[in-house]
Order: C-alpha cells, then sequence, then structure tokens
C-alpha cells in the first residue's frame, strides 16, 4: 500500500504508538492465549466456520463514542473472532479498565497479532507499542468533533459538568472534582471536550486541560497518515470499500444504517449552542486533523476502488 511505501516508520520517527514495549508480549503465563485453562480465554468468542481469507491481525483505533461498537457488529458479521466485551482486547476495555479482572494489563501491538483473536479495539488513549508490529492491520473512525464530544455528554450524562469543564479547559476555572459517568471514570473528563482526538492519538493523552498543543498535533498527524483503514462517519458508505478490500470483509456486511446511535433530536438540544461555539473554538487542532482525516479517507477509498477483485 502506498503510505507503507512512502513513509518513513513510525518507529524511526520515534512516533511514540510505533515505538516497540519491551514488554510486549508479557512474559507473565496469565495473559496467554495459548492455555485455553486461563481466564482470559474465557472472554474470547469461538472461532468462526468463515473467517476472512487475510493473514493480518485488525488492531481498531476505537475513538470513544466514535462509532467502534458498529465496527465490532460488522467485524463479528464478516467472521472475525473477537472478545465477548465489545472487540476490546481482554483485560484492556474502555479507556483500558480491566472491569475488575486480575488479568488486567494494557495489551500491545505484537500481543495483538494472534490468530486467536483477529480484531480488538483501543478503546484509549494510544501508548507505546499499540501499532505498527508486524502481521498488524490498523483502522480507525474520524467524525465530526463536535458530534463525538456531544455523544459523550449524552452517553455519560455530563451535561452538568460540561460548563465548569469548558472553563477549565479555557484556564478561567480550576478543573472541578468529577465523578465516575457510566463506567468512566473520574480522571477520564476534560479530555473527551479538549482535542479529544489529537490527544488520543498522539500517545499524550493525559496532557492537563487547554495545554494540548501543535506538537502533539503535529504526532498524532503523523499517526494518522501511518493508519491503513480510516472511515469518517458522516460518509462511512462512501468508504466501505476500504473494509472489502483491506480487511476481506464481505460486501453484505459492511454497509451502516443511517443512524449510528440511539439519541434523538430533543437530546442534541441539551447542548446549547454557547456549548457548541466555546467548544469549536477551544478544539481547533482536532479540527485541523478532522480536514486531514478526511482527505487521507478518500486517498484509502479511491485506492481500494482501484485494487482488483
Amino acid at each position: 500500500w502506498p503510505w507503507r511505501r512512502s513513509l518513513a516508520s513510525g518507529s524511526s520517527l520515534g512516533l511514540l504508538p510505533f515505538v516497540r514495549d519491551e514488554n510486549d508480549p508479557p512474559a507473565d503465563p496469565i495473559y496467554s492465549l495459548s492455555n485455553p485453562d486461563t481466564k482470559i480465554m474465557k472472554e474470547i468468542g469461538p472461532p468462526s466456520k468463515n473467517p476472512p481469507p487475510r493473514k493480518e491481525h485488525i488492531v481498531w483505533v476505537h475513538l470513544h463514542n466514535y462509532a467502534g461498537t458498529n465496527i465490532c457488529d460488522k467485524g463479528k458479521e464478516s467472521g472475525e473472532r473477537i472478545s465477548t466485551k465489545n472487540c476490546c482486547w481482554p483485560g484492556d476495555n474502555v479507556m483500558g479498565r480491566s472491569w475488575g479482572e486480575k488479568f488486567a494489563h494494557h495489551a500491545k501491538c505484537s500481543e495483538r497479532s494472534t490468530r486467536e483473536i483477529t480484531l480488538s479495539m483501543i478503546e484509549r488513549g494510544l501508548e507505546q507499542g499499540d501499532l505498527g508490529c508486524a502481521n498488524s492491520i490498523s483502522g480507525v473512525m474520524l467524525r465530526e468533533p463536535f458530534k463525538g464530544a456531544r455523544s459523550t455528554v449524552l452517553y455519560h450524562s455530563f451535561q452538568g459538568e460540561l460548563d465548569t469543564l469548558q472553563a477549565a479547559i479555557g484556564g478561567e476555572k480550576p478543573l472541578p472534582r468529577v465523578g465516575e459517568h457510566r463506567g468512566v471514570p473520574g480522571k477520564f473528563s476534560y479530555q473527551f471536550f479538549d482535542n479529544f482526538v489529537t490527544r488520543s492519538l498522539s500517545g499524550d493523552f493525559d496532557v492537563p486541560p487547554g495545554q494540548v498543543s501543535r506538537k502533539q498535533l503535529d504526532i498524532a498527524k503523523e499517526v494518522l497518515r501511518r493508519i491503513d483503514v480510516i472511515l469518517i462517519l458522516e460518509e462511512v458508505n462512501n468508504h466501505t470499500v476500504q473494509l472489502e478490500k483491506f480487511f476481506q470483509w464481505p460486501s453484505q456486511t459492511v454497509q451502516f444504517s443511517r443512524k449510528v446511535n440511539g439519541h434523538s433530536d430533543t437530546d442534541y438540544l441539551t447542548v446549547s449552542k454557547e456549548q457548541e461555539d466555546k467548544f469549536k473554538s477551544q478544539n481547533a487542532l482536532d479540527y485541523e486533523l478532522w480536514e486531514l482525516g478526511k482527505q487521507l479517507a478518500w486517498e484509502r477509498t479511491n485506492y481500494a476502488k482501484a485494487m482488483p477483485s
């Protein structure tokens, strides 16, 4: 693929998600997928009778509330072997949480690159060693940044804290203490509304409020350029040929319904126009990354369309 041939490797540029983690894969046998007696295996679905012919493991960068669940569902329909918890790697779930399992750890690329699981998701900020290993192929879904943030407000009930979080991002007030929101610990709050995608891709997710800079944006752009499948939620059915050609998923499984969440127009009104305008002002870096993402998505799509059937 041209982006793999023409770009310097992410590891050679020191892009953190592409730099090998020396603890990957972990030596502790409790994490082993080859031992059927380990608890970790109980989170893995059965092998498919008709798996895709592709050899590579899919590492999907599941930006929270960016339709990753839909990709998980499409993968399952397409014959991928997945974890039963929303395709997240066992012990590395939403925002890297373990959901109480004693084998919790953040699984890196070479550990994921296995045939026991053929599609897994990273639903947290990228870290050292998450991408770029042999026998893997990567993907991500992007969407208009405010719409992603609005979905997070609605899904996690951040309506009561949004004003104070935006004030903290703007340096007007200190960061408020925030409790758990529907499975997301309180330490993850402002990040969703402060250049969330730039944070997630750059490997620098926990930058303090209002301090994401062009340094993180430049890294996030280089990481994005090295992701193999790039979809845009608002025009996703224009790009599903990437899933057919790069993931080798059947054409009948890759089409998306028009609406991919359960939010109503009335729900959307709970986020005010003033909050929307402030969000767009505070997230200029994510909007710049979004524009690049749309360009790259079409480059991938046009390349896939030109590939032989």
